[in-house]
């Protein structure tokens, strides 16, 4: 597994190449106190990455900077590490407008679970969640015990609860969406579409006293 440790070690040495690339290759280390103070050395150690891909790293940021986002992972599986390819496509899985589906966002926390920004990545995944396409159980599964990150995540398996019977808890689930979350169009749609009868005018005031 690539891990989030070696995964931001990576990026900081794509910040530091770009400020100066030979800094990529030391370190400061504290050595033995002599009384009063420590003094520090500089270390060198091996880089995280080699020259060329810190540049394919780069290169693969900008031109998601610009929404080229088949031209970055491209661009990034050409490089030796496989890490730089693995973070670009956290970057595309963690992004609102980079079209990551579902089952894309979904295996990528699958295969890095403690990988950084993990609930901007589930609030993605519960956003571009095809709930219409999905039966009760296997929604109910995905989310397991986890809290749902999202309004859209509150709403979807509020009503996977309810088309599996278990309406009050379905309801509750709903309610909260709106109230303690800010759900997209998406979600909007869901709730209010079939599901506006739960939403009173108490919950309007819940969820108004939240955002003021």
């Amino acid at each position: 597994m690539l891990n989030a440790a070696r995964a931001a070690a990576a990026l900081l040495t794509l910040t530091i190449g770009i400020a100066g690339p030979a800094m990529a290759q030391y370190s400061m280390a504290p050595i033995a106190d002599s009384g009063e103070s420590a003094t520090r050395r500089v270390r060198p150690h091996t880089p995280i990455l080699s020259a060329q891909d810190v540049s394919i790293l780069g290169q693969s940021f900008d031109l998601a900077n610009r929404g080229q986002w088949d031209a970055a992972r491209g661009l990034a599986s050409s490089a030796s590490d496989p890490i730089v390819r693995r973070l670009t496509d956290w970057r595309y899985c963690a992004s609102d407008s980079s079209g990551a589906d579902f089952q894309t966002i979904t295996q990528f926390i699958a295969a890095n679970p403690d990988w950084p920004a993990m609930n901007q990545l589930r609030t993605r995944a519960e956003t571009v969640m095809p709930h219409a396409s999905m039966s009760p159980d296997q929604i109910i599964a995905w989310f397991g015990s986890r809290t749902p990150a999202s309004g859209d995540g509150f709403i979807k398996l509020g009503d996977a609860h309810i088309r599996n019977g278990d309406r009050s808890k379905g309801e509750a689930l709903i309610r909260r969406g709106w109230i303690d979350a800010d759900p997209t169009e998406g979600g909007s749609t869901i709730l209010f579409g079939q599901y506006a009868s739960l939403i009173s005018n108490a919950e309007h005031e819940a969820r108004l006293s939240r955002l003021l």
